[in-house]
């Protein structure tokens, strides 16, 4: 299935989706001032092992905007 063209940071690099996946993708979109959305950041974390049995890959994208690296 062909996906929007989705950017984004990981560890100081920006990074792409790829134009297609070989497998279903969890895409989160979260903000830390939503108390369901941290709710359910930890209960995706507690279940990763059963995600990733399921060959379901999980993406969550912060939309709070790029950290302050000099604090």
């Amino acid at each position: 299935m062909p996906l929007l063209n989705i950017e984004y940071h990981s560890a100081g690099k920006l990074q792409r989706l790829p134009p297609r996946l070989t497998s279903p993708l969890l895409l989160l979109l979260w903000t830390a001032q939503c108390p369901t959305c941290i709710a359910e950041l930890r209960e995706i974390a507690e279940r990763q092992e059963v995600i990733k049995e399921l060959g379901i890959g999980v993406l969550a994208l912060s939309i709070d905007g790029p950290r302050d690296s000099a604090a």
